[in-house]
């Protein structure tokens, strides 16, 4: 996966991020969630924020596995492309 579609990947999780139907635990872990992607999207970070950002997204595909498990498989891809990225 090159650059461009990791960040095209990373801008439409943001946004279905948004659109998650939110309870108070669920909007503050999608919130969380969605900072990190964004921070990472603008900046591209440092090793250390790419380890976090990968640590965060398999965290919320985790939880998200029952409630919301489209998403959850969204995100577990998006992690194992990171992963295979190097990030």
């Amino acid at each position: 996966m090159n650059e461009d579609d990791l960040k095209r990947r990373l801008e439409e999780l943001h946004e279905r991020l948004g659109d998650v139907d939110e309870d108070d635990e669920t909007g503050a872990a999608t919130d969380e969630l969605r900072d990190h992607v964004r921070r990472f999207d603008r900046t591209g970070g440092t090793e250390r924020e790419h380890a976090a950002l990968v640590d965060r997204l398999r965290r919320a595909a985790l939880r998200f596995e029952a409630s919301h498990p489209e998403l959850s498989s969204e995100i577990a891809s998006i992690v194992d492309s990171l992963t295979a990225a190097g990030i």
